[in-house]
C-alpha cells in the first residue's frame, strides 16, 4: 500500500513545489505585470468562450465542457438559463429534474427560493 502512494505523494511535492515558485515569482512581479500573465494563464487553461457551431450543437457544447473551468461553467449556466425565454427555462428546469431529480428545483429545499444559485458564488 505505502508503494503504491509513494509516486502520487512525490508528484504532489513536485506540485507544491512548483506551485511555490511560481507564487514567489508573481509576488515580485509588478502588479499589472502579475495581472496579465494571470489572466493569460487562465485564457490558456480554461476552454475560453464556445467556438462557432460548425458540427451538431451538443457536439460542440460537450467538447467544450470537458476543457472548461468550474468558473466558465458557472458563468455560461448562469447566462444561458438567464436568457432563456420563461417556457424554455421552465422545459429546461423539467429536463433537469428528470435527468438528475429534483436537486435542480428553484428551492434551496427549504422552501426559501434562490435568486440566482448558479451565479451566487462567481
Amino acid at each position: 500500500m505505502e508503494e503504491e502512494l509513494k509516486p502520487r505523494a512525490e508528484e504532489y511535492g513536485l506540485r507544491l513545489e512548483r506551485a511555490t515558485a511560481l507564487w514567489r515569482a508573481f509576488e515580485r512581479c509588478h502588479a499589472q505585470d502579475a495581472e496579465m500573465l494571470i489572466r493569460a494563464a487562465f485564457d490558456q487553461l480554461g476552454a475560453g468562450t464556445p467556438r462557432p457551431t460548425i458540427r451538431r450543437v451538443m457536439v460542440e457544447a460537450k467538447e467544450w465542457v470537458e476543457e472548461a473551468t468550474p468558473y466558465e461553467l458557472k458563468a455560461y449556466a448562469s447566462v444561458c438559463a438567464e436568457a432563456m425565454t420563461p417556457e424554455l427555462r421552465a422545459k429546461f428546469i423539467f429536463y433537469l429534474n428528470q435527468r438528475f431529480g429534483p436537486s435542480f428545483s428553484a428551492s434551496a429545499g427549504n422552501g426559501n427560493p434562490i435568486e440566482n444559485p448558479i451565479a451566487s458564488d462567481l
